[in-house]
């Protein structure tokens, strides 16, 4: 600590060095307006000579040295958040897009104290994917998506690749017209199966995975067209995510079209998020907190709290399903072994 002496002794330097810097001004300000001479107004000087300059200059050092000391903003409350804009919710996917909602959340409130506050928006119209994915990449409207990896994606965009869905959207069951039932009853080797056409999108990942394992696709630009062809018999069984179906003919509300009964195809589909490749800043903070909730356990919390997870997979009865299993050439490894768990 400074004594009594120091002090007295810093603040009349102080003074010194303030009195010289307000000459200074007056010396410029008197130089650009052309006045041929004056040092300081009367009140200017009157300060200076006053009694109680000392006690300002004293108050104005501590003042100094403690913000210099304690390192804090003048205003947090300044602090511009991160805004992160998303396309809005379809109602048909509601509950796994909460889940994704609430990782999100925690995820960044995790780097709060790093990377400050943030908000989230949501655009007024929802949007197909593959125009969302083209949105993203050209930075237009929406800077976050999470959807399922593949090379590509990996290029056009900038992936925090680490897995959000515990290996679940890699298990595909199927959609299909009730009657078909008993076709599919009578499978029992994925040779058996390709004999059969699924329908998928045109640029979804999955496309390029049943088409490098043998399977016949019958492709679609459009994701709601999909259940309209699958009645009309333009291919024979929908693969969906197994948290995606049951949602999806509650939405659509018709009975002649029903979830197959015993098959699952089975390959690793990693969902990540992914942000613009130009947005450096946003990719830190989900990286950085996506690394801090899986080390501290609480992605796990989070997912294995998710009563329609647990219900899904209860319904799906995956124990007593004929599993086919696929391999996926569009994907890179997990980024770290601390991904592993949420990997298959």
């Amino acid at each position: 600590m400074f004594t009594t002496v120091q002090t007295s002794a810093i603040a009349q330097s102080l003074a010194k060095k303030t009195a010289s810097f307000l000459l200074g001004i007056a010396w410029v300000r008197n130089t650009i307006s052309g006045v041929s001479y004056r040092l300081l107004s009367s009140a200017e000087l009157s300060f200076l000579h006053s009694p109680t300059r000392h006690i300002f200059i004293r108050r104005l050092f501590f003042c100094t040295c403690f913000l210099t000391l304690v390192e804090v903003p003048l205003s947090s409350a300044d602090e511009a958040p991160t805004i992160i804009t998303l396309p809005a919710i379809e109602n048909i996917t509601n509950e796994q897009d909460q889940y994704f909602i609430d990782l999100l959340h925690l995820v960044l409130k995790a780097t709060e104290e790093e990377f400050g506050p943030y908000e989230i928006q949501y655009l007024n119209s929802t949007i197909p994917q593959t125009r969302a994915v083209l949105m993203l990449q050209s930075n237009h409207r929406i800077n976050l998506l999470w959807t399922m990896t593949s090379k590509q994606r990996e290029t056009n965009l900038k992936a925090i690749r680490r897995p959000l869905l515990n290996g679940l959207f890699g298990l595909r069951i199927f959609i299909i017209n009730r009657e078909d039932q008993p076709t599919f009853n009578k499978i029992r080797s994925l040779d058996q199966l390709k004999k059969l056409k699924a329908g998928q999108g045109r640029y979804w990942p999955d496309t390029k995975i049943l088409k490098t394992n043998g399977l016949k696709v019958v492709e679609s630009p459009s994701y709601q067209s999909l259940f309209s062809m699958l009645k009309a018999r333009r291919f024979d069984y929908f693969p969906r995510g197994v948290s995606e179906p049951w949602g999806e003919l509650s939405h659509l509300n018709d009975p002649e079209l029903v979830v197959e009964k015993r098959l699952l195809l089975r390959y690793q589909a990693p969902v990540y998020f992914f942000v613009n490749q130009s947005n450096d800043a946003l990719y830190r903070r989900l990286d950085t907190g996506l690394s801090h909730i899986n080390k501290n356990g609480k992605h796990q919390s989070l997912f294995m709290a998710q009563a329609f997870i647990q219900h899904i997979l209860d319904k799906a009865d995956l124990k007593n399903r004929v599993i086919f299993d696929l391999n996926n050439p569009d994907i890179s490894p997990p980024k770290t072994a601390e991904n592993l768990q949420f990997w298959q």
